[in-house]
């Protein structure tokens, strides 16, 4: 069994999720934007639902390739 290491960056634009070999290659990269929410002047913040679907729909970006 090959073994990877799965990388998720959620920043403030949206969500990157990275996948690598032990060599600490990069075998894929998946990347979609997050809806914006701004409560306040200068405050930004995303709906955890979102973030989780939108992690959820990289990772199986990534396993099915």
């Amino acid at each position: 069994m090959k073994k990877y290491i799965l990388s998720i960056d959620a920043g403030t634009t949206g969500v990157t999720l990275l996948l690598f070999d032990k060599n600490l290659i990069i075998k894929s990269k998946q990347y979609v934007e997050l809806n914006q929410i701004y409560p306040k002047p200068t405050w930004v913040e995303h709906n955890p639902m979102e973030l989780m679907e939108k992690i959820k729909l990289l990772f199986n970006k990534i396993i099915n390739k």
